[in-house]
């Protein structure tokens, strides 16, 4: 790999690791705790995602996203797959799901949102070779 090429995937990780510090630092709603665990939001994993486009861009990449959800007794099943692309051929590919219960027509998206967050969060933290979790516990623990 070129040396350019390095430097410019540090500069990537750098910037998307000090926007999420940023987010942490400015926005009390940037993080909810769920089963015990504290997770990034989607409006956070949406904003880290943005953060890294003009690399995806600048570099070749094409990135896609597929939903897919099924109702099965009652429960609401959602995956999501995010796919990473140069040239036509696949480099990467992230799959999040969630379910909930169906009471509610709303509970569809709710399991749609959860699968895409998690793969985003995934294509997230593989992307830049940061976990996102480690920095959430800095966040909540200093």
């Amino acid at each position: 790999m070129e040396e350019k090429q390095i430097q410019k995937i540090e500069e990537t990780r750098n910037i998307v690791k000090e926007r999420l510090e940023n987010i942490l630092k400015t926005d009390k709603n940037a993080i909810v705790k769920i089963n015990n665990r504290y997770e990034i939001t989607r409006p956070v994993a949406l904003a880290l995602l943005n953060s890294l486009s003009w690399y995806f861009a600048n570099s070749g990449y094409t990135l896609s996203q597929e939903t897919d959800v099924q109702i099965v007794n009652d429960i609401v099943i959602a995956k999501c797959t995010i796919s990473i692309s140069k040239d036509g051929i696949l480099v990467m590919k992230f799959t999040g799901s969630g379910a909930t219960n169906l009471q509610e027509e709303k509970d569809v998206d709710i399991a749609i949102e959860k699968a895409e967050t998690r793969a985003l969060k995934t294509a997230i933290e593989i992307t830049i070779g940061y976990t996102i979790d480690k920095i959430i516990q800095e966040y909540v623990q200093g």
